[in-house]
């Protein structure tokens, strides 16, 4: 997967900053969220369970649970559940993909210049 996230400095501020599996889960999520609506999935958010994640981090589902703790707690992820699924989002990241997105030219049916530039590329 190519681009970039954006990270900002205040992050060192943040209270959960010094517990280094927060600092993962929060960098792993940024990173894994989508960059654009796909689905019923916004951008900044996905679709995933503890125990998956879990398993991506190779850490306990405990401690992905107590670092999930502290990064609702701050305001830097959401949870909400859609029925059985659970959706967890980045609001940092949501932010920076809504900005990028009100920054391109937009065409008719929703494609931004960047999207049609790639799709006449590999035509």
């Amino acid at each position: 997967m190519n681009g970039y996230i954006k990270l900002e400095r205040n992050i060192a501020e943040k209270p959960w900053y010094t517990d280094e599996n927060a600092v993962r889960l929060y960098l792993h999520l940024s990173l894994t969220v989508n960059f654009r609506k796909r689905d019923d999935v916004p951008a900044g958010s996905r679709m995933t369970s503890i125990v998956a994640l879990s398993l991506e981090l190779d850490m306990s589902v405990k401690t992905v649970r107590t670092a999930l703790e502290k990064l609702v707690k701050s305001g830097d992820v959401k949870i909400s559940r859609k029925g059985k699924r659970t959706m967890y989002t980045v609001p940092a990241q949501k932010k920076t993909e809504e900005d990028k997105r009100e920054n391109q030219m937009i065409f008719e049916g929703g494609e931004t210049l960047t999207e049609r530039a790639k799709r006449l590329r590999n035509q």
